[in-house]
């Protein structure tokens, strides 16, 4: 009796099974100075692997029923953007609902473009694309910014300009992940507004914070309300600690440093507290306190 299980060469008297052939890539090698290479292609949907880096956690079971149907009716009318691997597979950089949505729709294949891509590449054109679509939570967002910048070095600059926001629009992304779990939660299903968030993080106090909080989720207080709320916690606390010329003054420097800054004046004396967000954050702002000392011929530092 014939062993198919030996495959094709077990059939020819001395013969040696076939050597297995290495996927062909679809691109050619890259070069980096070469500019954008891209390709079109239908490639099998069990082959293209979910992007490690996607910014995005929470997919609303309704919307991706929604694309379910319209994929089942119409097809996918924009194609995935993958990068090759070695091994013939792919990674998914933007599309992360149209492979959900033809992997459960049991699709064999799926419409691709191949480029190719570092991880840098591949977390900015994610990140990117779900800000377009207005698809990411305000802490998703806000999470994407963050691993640039810690995992790529990037300062708040440099991501402002990839996103096409102002640095300020950054700070203040970043700033939600200062609130706890809980407030964090909340903020990206929706329970709470980042208005909200921001009137709880003008709040220092712990304790008043996490009170303020649950009422807002307990009664569902506006965003005024609950400014009215905390107001008289911050009056309060700007009465014993700042009159207009030391906020003037704090304005100015926000403005020269471009970063938040805290001052805190008794008497003749006090400090200047001066927040950085990055590595390379504190080593522009050093750098430009020296280079500022050099030019004076004081020494600052």
């Amino acid at each position: 009796m014939t062993d198919f299980g030996k495959g094709l060469g077990s059939l020819i008297p001395g013969g040696r099974p076939l050597p297995v052939q290495p996927p062909k890539p679809i691109l050619p090698p890259h070069e980096p100075d070469e500019g954008d290479v891209l390709a079109v292609a239908h490639v099998a949907a069990n082959l293209v692997d979910p992007n490690p880096r996607q910014p995005r956690s929470y997919f609303a079971d309704d919307k991706q029923e929604e694309l379910r149907k319209s994929i089942a009716e119409y097809g996918i009318l924009e194609p995935l953007l993958v990068t090759e691997k070695t091994d013939g597979r792919f990674e998914l950089i933007a599309g992360e609902r149209r492979l959900r949505a033809a992997k459960a729709l049991e699709l064999k294949t799926v419409p691709v473009i191949v480029r190719h891509a570092d991880d840098l590449e591949k977390l900015e054109i994610s990140l990117i694309e779900n800000l377009q679509r207005q698809d990411l939570s305000p802490i998703e967002e806000a999470e994407g910014y963050r691993e640039l910048g810690d995992t790529f070095g990037l300062t708040q600059e440099e991501i402002a300009k990839r996103a096409g926001k102002s640095r300020e629009a950054i700070s203040n992304a970043l700033r939600l992940l200062e609130l706890t779990g809980e407030m964090q939660k909340a903020v990206g299903t929706g329970t709470i507004s980042p208005a909200h968030a921001r009137v709880l993080l003008a709040i220092d106090n712990p304790r008043l914070r996490q009170e303020i909080f649950e009422k807002i989720v307990a009664k569902g207080l506006t965003v005024r309300e609950t400014q009215d709320l905390a107001a008289p916690k911050l009056r309060r606390k700007r009465a014993t600690s700042k009159d207009p010329a030391v906020l003037a003054d704090e304005a100015r420097l926000r403005e020269v440093l471009n970063t938040k800054v805290q001052i805190e004046k008794r008497g003749e004396r006090g400090r200047i507290t001066i927040h950085f967000y990055s590595d390379d954050d504190y080593a522009e702002m050093i750098g430009r306190f020296a280079g500022e000392a050099a030019e004076s011929g004081r020494d600052l530092l």
